[in-house]
């Protein structure tokens, strides 16, 4: 014989399938609940940021110039377009300063 299934085979478990999976989505939704409820949301965090530099600490002034103030092509005096200002905590043996 050949390995068919009759269709009345499967209609005896059409009930106890109906029955399992009414009892898992019950369960489920039960699960689901109380968790929604109990969970707040996430309060978002701030950004870190970092604290200031004392200003007791002494202050080194490092300036980076160009070797020349006019243009290598044309000969007109060159413009400041921006400028970078850094604090960096940096130290020598026993001595400590804001570069």
């Amino acid at each position: 014989r050949s390995e068919k299934m009759d269709p009345d085979q499967r209609a005896l478990f059409d009930e106890t399938m109906a029955a399992d999976l009414a009892a898992v989505e019950t369960q489920l939704q039960a699960l689901q609940a109380p968790a929604s409820a109990a969970t707040p949301a996430p309060t978002p965090r701030p950004a870190p940021r970092r604290a200031p530099l004392p200003a007791e600490l002494p202050r080194v002034e490092t300036r980076h110039e160009p070797e020349s103030c006019t243009c290598a092509q044309c000969g007109a005096a060159l413009v400041a377009i921006g400028e970078h200002v850094s604090e960096k905590l940096d130290c020598k043996p026993l001595e400590f300063f804001v570069r």
